[in-house]
């Protein structure tokens, strides 16, 4: 039962966490669509993912991951407050998935 409770309970932090990066994003400036457009434009590369950043150092920006012509993926964050383009750190890796580029 221990187990049983432990894992209700780290679901129910996920629902409401959740639940906070949706509200974030509902109240966000801008779109996950003008984020793509305006980091294909500045890398001259193609959007393969986006996401809204609802938490950690870059709460509010969109991540986008773009591959460029040589195949080579990179992500990229984009402010839609500003515009701001940057390019993500190496270990921006907190929504726990692990990344393939190792």
């Amino acid at each position: 039962i221990g187990g049983a409770a432990t894992l209700a309970l780290a679901d129910g932090h996920s629902n409401r966490s959740d639940a906070a990066e949706g509200q974030a994003f509902l109240v966000a400036p801008g779109s996950i669509s003008a984020a793509i457009t305006a980091v294909e434009a500045q890398t001259n590369g193609r959007a393969m993912s986006a996401e809204f950043e609802g938490g950690g150092d870059d709460a509010g920006w969109y991540s986008v991951e773009v591959v460029a012509a040589d195949g080579t993926t990179s992500e990229m964050l984009f402010n839609p407050v500003d515009g701001t383009i940057k390019p993500a750190p190496a270990d921006n890796d907190d929504d726990g998935e692990h990344s393939d580029d190792t």
